[in-house]
């Protein structure tokens, strides 16, 4: 396992109208049975709503978001499908749905990037759009 420097940069297009998001954190990451990991705890002000992510890749190419924390969640985004999953925040569950639109991984043992764009709905309405570039470095 090696500890890790993760830059993530994000857009979220809902009705024409985008929003970005940064961020930076440390991390770990390590390669097992052929697929990457990633573990981070997401910044937050709030300490008890702060989450952990889990993201991997695996050998065709499916990313798999995994949250923990404030927010419970699932999703997982690959080139040329669809997938569900069930959202949990609270009392309250909906169903999620995401597209893969573009998905190119050049994360190796040492770092480097992911970048991911698709679109995403709740209860099989459109929701957004999403595009996500992640660079990963060793520490």
């Amino acid at each position: 396992m090696k500890n890790v420097l993760i830059e993530i940069k994000g857009t979220q297009t809902v009705d024409g109208n985008s929003e970005n998001i940064e961020m930076t954190t440390v991390g770990k990451m390590y390669i097992k049975d052929g697929l990457w990991r990633l573990i981070y705890r997401e910044n937050s002000d709030d300490l008890a709503a702060s989450s952990v992510t889990t993201l991997a890749v695996d050998a065709f190419g499916a990313v798999s978001l995994d949250r923990s924390g404030s927010a419970d969640s699932h999703m997982t985004v690959q080139k040329g499908k669809r997938h569900m999953s069930l959202y949990t925040m609270g009392p309250c569950e909906f169903t999620l749905g995401t597209f893969g639109e573009k998905v190119e991984n050049e994360i190796g043992e040492n770092g480097g990037r992911l970048s991911m764009r698709y679109t995403v709905d709740i209860n099989s309405t459109y929701a957004s759009t999403n595009e996500i570039k992640i660079k990963v470095q060793e520490i």
